[in-house]
């Protein structure tokens, strides 16, 4: 992959993680848009703690600081979706169309392609690190047998090997778009990501941090970026972390509420 002419762009070999080398810069002073961008990760890391299988030379795996204002630093992960959407969008020119899953992925046909993972760093004012993983040119050998939730690459359902430089400047410019508009049109960025979100309207399965999980219909994204879900009773609760799925039409809540 070919260094790009972009200043505050570090490119990396290796790592052990292009979050912790963007949290460090953002530390020592890096300005907004400052990016890493890794030929592989060591030790990649996805939400909740999992980890990002990161093989060399053939995904994109970035992060990018954010210095904006606290209401734009909250839609982050929103702004990273959307920007890993347009990439996702731009390589598939001919294909399906890509889905957004609420907070963080991007699918096509329930396999995910890529996932955001944002951080937060302290100081002031503070400021925000959107980490993207992108699964480019990844065959179905190099995926761990472990993964979560089944997955796929551009290059899987195109049939064909794309160019990762190419993948790069449709991310990075996205990002750049989309982490403005965080902070200036916050409004646009909650409008956009719920146009292409396959979890609203969905019956889901819902897995807060530290507490049962319970099931729900997901309502809308508040200006927040938090979903808006429906239990049972018709309570309206905000989610603001863990694990929401869809449900399959036979687990529905109607279906299960006896």
């Amino acid at each position: 992959m070919r260094t790009l002419d972009r200043a505050h762009l570090r490119f990396l070999e290796v790592c052990e993680s292009t979050n912790a080398e963007a949290r460090a810069w953002a530390e020592a002073g890096a300005p907004d848009g400052a990016t890493v961008v890794a030929d592989t990760q060591t030790a990649g890391r996805g939400r909740l703690g999992r980890a990002w299988c990161s093989p060399a030379g053939v995904n994109l795996y970035l992060s990018q600081v954010a210095r904006l204002p606290a209401a734009g630093l909250r839609l982050l992960p929103l702004a990273g979706g959307l920007a890993a959407w347009e990439a996702v969008h731009a390589g598939l020119p001919d294909g399906p169309l890509p889905a957004l899953k609420w907070p963080n992925d991007v699918r096509v046909g329930g396999l995910k392609l890529a996932g955001v993972l944002c951080e937060w760093v302290a100081g002031q004012p503070p400021a925000g690190v959107v980490g993207i993983g992108l699964n480019v040119n990844m065959q179905p050998w190099q995926f761990p047998a472990e993964l979560r939730r089944p997955a796929t690459s551009l290059a899987m359902l195109r049939g064909a090997p794309l160019e990762r430089a190419a993948c790069l400047e449709h991310l990075l410019a996205a990002l750049d778009d989309w982490r403005a508009r965080a902070g200036s049109a916050p409004a646009e960025v909650v409008a956009a990501f719920s146009a292409r979100c396959e979890t609203l309207g969905a019956r889901v399965r819902v897995e807060p941090p530290g507490a049962p999980p319970y099931l729900a219909l997901a309502r809308r994204i508040d200006a927040d970026g938090v979903l808006v879900v429906e239990d049972q009773r018709g309570a309206l609760l905000r989610v603001e972390a863990g694990e929401v799925d869809a449900l399959p039409a036979a687990l529905s809540p109607e279906r299960t509420a006896r």
